[in-house]
């Protein structure tokens, strides 16, 4: 048997279900000439932007299935959300995106509201070569990493390797999930990300 715990939803979308996020990416990277996300972030990324409200409903409607999906997949999710005596729509908050370079992270962390994601949609790296770079027991360079108590009250890990074969893919999951992002050292490229939070609207 299993252990209760809640977990994420991932897909890979078509590269033209992408496109409007990618001329908005391409936009911003033009002038760099967005508002600012670092000072709501933890990332220690100097490029971080928030995204024009333009691209929101088409956003939210991409990941619609998700936010349906994931209460069912994960009933144990209504654990920590109150009970309200009336329903509320569950709507995207916030989202931005990510001009990650070489050497940069995301620390541990966790994030606002309901449910969030990340879509990568420019990875600049192979895992093969990243695991070349630096040979050690766990290597965890360049992945996407969840932490979570197991059942012996250890802090866990869960590597979700993000390398060129994750570009087009979304992680979807609990808002209060603890998760981190390790650099990357072998390209001089930019790995692009588009991430966001999803929270009841009042």
């Amino acid at each position: 048997m299993g252990y209760n715990n809640a977990g994420y939803l991932f897909r890979t979308f078509k590269p033209e279900e992408l496109q409007f996020l990618r001329d908005e990416v391409s936009r911003i990277k033009e002038t760099w000439d967005a508002a600012p996300h670092n000072q709501h972030l933890v990332g220690h990324i100097q490029r971080q932007y928030a995204l024009d409200k333009k691209v929101y409903d088409q956003l939210e409607s991409l990941l619609q299935p998700f936010v349906e999906e994931y209460p069912g997949r994960f009933p144990q999710f209504y654990n920590n959300v109150s009970i309200l005596s009336d329903s509320l729509p569950v709507k995207l908050q916030s989202a931005w995106v990510n001009f990650q370079k070489k050497h940069e992270y995301n620390p541990v962390h966790d994030h606002d509201g309901l449910f969030s994601f990340v879509i990568w949609l420019d990875i600049p790296y192979n895992m093969e070569d990243e695991r070349n770079h630096c040979e050690s027991r766990v290597d965890t360079s360049g992945c996407f990493c969840f932490y979570y108590i197991n059942q012996f009250g250890a802090i866990t890990d869960m590597l979700i390797p993000a390398d060129k074969k994750a570009e087009n893919t979304a992680l979807f999951f609990h808002a209060g999930f603890k998760h981190a992002v390790y650099p990357f050292y072998t390209s001089d490229n930019y790995r692009i990300s588009v991430s966001g939070n999803f929270c009841l609207k009042v």
